[in-house]
């Protein structure tokens, strides 16, 4: 189930064209939405539509996910009985705020597993964060889901969350940058996937390279997207030059050496490598390994 999603990829799920768009886009993860994306009234025609989408498209080489309503909502359940399926990856899980909710959805899909024959823990989640009440509670969040399989991640939604807040949104995000902080912190904490916030301006190429760049250097190993357009660059800004795997082969191989001969930090190429320098180099390393090209 490891894998590294550089890009997101939400779709309408009441739009067959839009999600059979989104599927031949190349994208890491598609995913088909039931919650924000789709009117109320409109939600029994979007199962429908995505249950007709996980049966009779290809895919490729994109994961296919679906983000129901949340634990607790009117039309949670009714989400998840409309699509789960052997062709579905995974769910994502919106306004996430306490364990209880991560709980009951690794349960309700263990079930699913187990009716069906699946695999244990072969559907994927990822929690989205997104309210202050989320926020706040986010260290037992994390430590429980890197307690569970399934759990692959955790996503920064900055758009509810300022809502929750009551806030205003602005280009530049001064206003979410502790949050945007705080939830890479602890994904990383618990070693766990941290997909970074949507860049809503889809027709601003600069500003979305901007926004991608900012989260990688925040931590960030992906992004949420809400147009085709933006997949491949942010899935090229995520992805590691050839140049950077060969110096962090080189500093992981001068490492080796130096580690034989009892040295620790050392110089290579005019530049001292000491421990946070060599992680780093490994890290790199493995998300190029569970990436895809």
């Amino acid at each position: 189930m490891k894998r590294w999603r550089r890009a997101l990829l939400y779709m309408p799920g009441d739009s067959p064209r839009k999600i059979n768009r989104g599927a031949n886009s190349g994208v890491d993860g598609m995913v088909m939405d039931l919650e924000d994306g789709v009117a109320s009234k409109q939600r029994a025609v979007a199962r429908e539509t995505i249950r007709s989408a996980l049966q009779e498209l290809d895919f490729g080489r994109s994961e296919a996910f679906v983000r129901v309503n949340p634990v607790g909502h009117v039309d949670h359940e009714a989400d998840l009985r409309g699509v789960l399926c052997d062709r579905l990856d995974g769910i994502v899980l919106p306004k996430v705020e306490s364990v209880e909710q991560l709980q009951a959805m690794h349960e309700r899909l263990a079930l699913h597993e187990s009716m069906t024959g699946l695999p244990r823990d072969s559907l994927a989640v990822f929690a989205i964060i997104e309210t202050a009440l989320g926020l706040v509670r986010l260290a037992e969040i994390a430590a429980f889901a890197a307690q569970v399989q399934r759990m692959q991640g955790l996503i920064f939604g900055a758009l509810d969350y300022i809502a929750s807040l009551g806030g205003h949104t602005t280009k530049q995000g001064h206003e979410s940058f502790v949050a945007r902080s705080t939830v890479v912190m602890h994904a990383k904490a618990h070693g766990l996937e941290a997909i970074d916030t949507v860049y809503p301006a889809f027709r601003d190429r600069e500003g979305l390279l901007q926004d991608t760049q900012t989260g990688i250097e925040m931590g960030y190993t992906g992004k949420q997207i809400i147009h085709p357009d933006q997949a491949q660059p942010v899935q090229d800004a995520h992805s590691p030059t050839a140049e950077q795997l060969d110096r962090a082969r080189s500093i992981v191989r001068a490492h080796r050496e130096q580690e034989r001969l009892g040295v620790g930090a050392f110089a290579l190429d005019g530049e001292m490598i000491d421990m946070p320098v060599i992680k780093e180099a490994l890290a790199l390393l493995e998300r190029a390994r569970f990436g895809k090209s």
